[in-house]
């Protein structure tokens, strides 16, 4: 199965995920199974003629994990891959409540031809518009269990309502049966929030914009900015409750590009992610006023 084929199948069980409030992915360690087939996770497996996708005992962690196999059907390599999916409602991806900064886990990895192993994430809000997203594929074995962290890009400042994952190895190239033999093991998954506001009000003491890293960059960014607490007596922050915050993005020309926050916001720091994908090359401003106050510096975006 080629990349494309792969790639329906993920916008199309996007379209049907739907929001509600859990807080991790289900089934992480694939300890869970029923009737061959892992809990909350939906597979290519196709009952009585081929199975990809199988429960071993060789986990990282716990007594299972699941292995994805490239199999010879009538004459072709046939894919495999598995996707989140809770049961209880039959939807495609986990329902969670957090704003997920990257996804963790163990594999071990025995490819063979064109195989790859490419992992796929899609963060959603509660209308089923994507917010967010990962990928990363992996074109080298790897026999001794790996850990693998995948940073999740988000393109909004909204809380995702859903997490769709797709773990798939196939054949880059048409109907390579060399391919055919490669194995991926996966285990152990965890995530990590993004913190998006630290130490509030008590240890913040300043405004501050700081240099966002990595920079140069391609194709995101974080900028940190920070706002003091108002019992500072900042001047920049008198007779401000909650200062009215601006944080924009120009070319080298003084266009506006991005708007970044525009807001209130309360004393704390904060990180914001820019994604620059669509944007050229070149040297870039970012602007912070907030109350009285206000600060530039330079970034550069490189291809």
């Amino acid at each position: 199965m080629k990349r494309n084929t792969l790639i329906i199948s993920i916008l199309f069980a996007v379209l049907i995920t739907s929001g509600f409030s859990y807080s991790q992915i289900l089934n992480p360690s694939f300890e869970n199974w029923n009737l061959g087939e892992p809990v909350d996770w939906a597979t290519a497996n196709v009952p009585t003629l081929i199975t990809p996708v199988i429960q071993t005992p060789s986990a990282y962690d716990g007594s299972s994990a699941v292995q994805l196999e490239i199999k010879s059907y009538l004459g072709y390599p046939y894919a495999a891959y598995i996707q989140a999916q809770d049961t209880q409602t039959l939807l495609s991806g986990h329902p969670v409540s957090t704003r997920y900064s990257k996804m963790s886990g163990y594999f071990r990895l025995s490819l063979e031809g064109t195989a790859q192993f490419e992992i796929t994430i899609i963060m959603l809000d509660e209308t089923g518009w994507s917010i967010g997203a990962a990928d990363s594929i992996l074109t080298n074995s790897s026999i001794g269990w790996t850990r693998i962290e995948v940073p999740i890009e988000y393109f909004e400042e909204k809380d995702p309502s859903s997490m769709f994952i797709q773990f798939s190895l196939y054949n880059r190239a048409e109907n390579d049966s060399n391919a055919v033999g490669s194995k991926v093991i996966i285990d152990n998954l965890t995530t990590t929030e993004a913190t998006s506001v630290e130490n509030i009000e008590k240890n913040v003491l300043t405004y501050s914009l700081e240099q966002n890293y990595p920079n140069p960059f391609n194709p995101s960014t974080t900028i940190k900015y920070s706002i003091p607490n108002v019992g500072t007596g900042h001047p920049a922050n008198v007779g401000q409750v909650t200062p009215f915050v601006r944080l924009v993005v120009y070319d080298i020309l003084g266009r506006e590009v991005a708007t970044l926050v525009n807001e209130e916001k309360s004393a704390g720091v904060y990180s914001v992610q820019f994604y620059a994908k669509d944007l050229p090359s070149g040297v870039y401003i970012y602007k912070l006023d907030a109350g009285n106050f206000a600060d530039i510096k330079k970034m550069i975006i490189i291809e």
